[in-house]
């Protein structure tokens, strides 16, 4: 499935959000079924868990590189009146892969290296994107106000190429291996406004929690 990659064996590997206090039993649950379906990627550690995603650390037995692999839950048995709660969850998956590819190479998002979709059972379906292994904390002594100008500039760098990520916050950045430098991640939400007059792109605005 992959073959590029980070390598390194730091434990504070990250990717989505942080645990929560229900997320062993989640793990637990879900890690026999997931690993069938990851073809040459062997699950080494989960990394995060979001209401429709889990990330786990993992390891091609191909080339031996760690990955980061984000597996979407695209069937749900929540039930709205209000909105297509399975539509919305394969429109926020491939809107996160468009995103990804639209940014390959830009050093801006983590690099994306394979994506597919695998049918569980009749009840369920997963979404899969491997990426590039990235770091929670910086392995390099850097003050807030250097990160927070990284984030700043990369966020200007979003905004040039059409993208709004309207749900930024603590948790949707990372580090790369080196500790030099940052990355957004997780991109189901965001939206793309290229092609848009300005008068459309300037209705719609990103959310920054204080």
């Amino acid at each position: 499935n992959s073959n590029n990659s980070s390598n390194n064996n730091n434990n504070n590997n990250y990717m989505p959000q942080k645990d929560n206090n229900n997320n062993d039993k989640y793990y637990k649950k879900n890690s026999i079924l997931k690993s069938k379906n990851l073809g040459d990627l062997k699950l080494i550690a989960p990394l995060g868990v979001g209401a429709e995603a889990i990330v786990w650390k993992v390891k091609s037995s191909i080339n031996n590189n760690q990955y980061a692999v984000k597996i979407h839950s695209l069937k749900s048995d929540v039930k709205s009146g209000y909105h297509n709660v399975e539509k919305e969850r394969l429109d926020n998956y491939n809107n996160e892969i468009n995103i990804l590819n639209k940014l390959k190479g830009k050093e801006i998002v983590p690099e994306i290296y394979d994506n597919w979709i695998k049918d569980i059972d009749n009840n369920n379906q997963d979404g899969y994107i491997v990426m590039e292994l990235l770091l929670s904390e910086s392995p390099t002594t850097q003050t807030k106000e250097e990160i927070y100008q990284k984030l700043i500039n990369k966020m200007n760098k979003l905004h040039n190429y059409g993208i709004s990520m309207i749900d930024f916050h603590e948790y949707n950045f990372a580090f790369t291996h080196d500790g030099t430098d940052v990355r957004l991640i997780d991109f189901g939400y965001s939206k793309d406004y290229t092609g848009l007059n300005p008068t459309e792109k300037h209705s719609h605005s990103y959310n920054v929690d204080k």
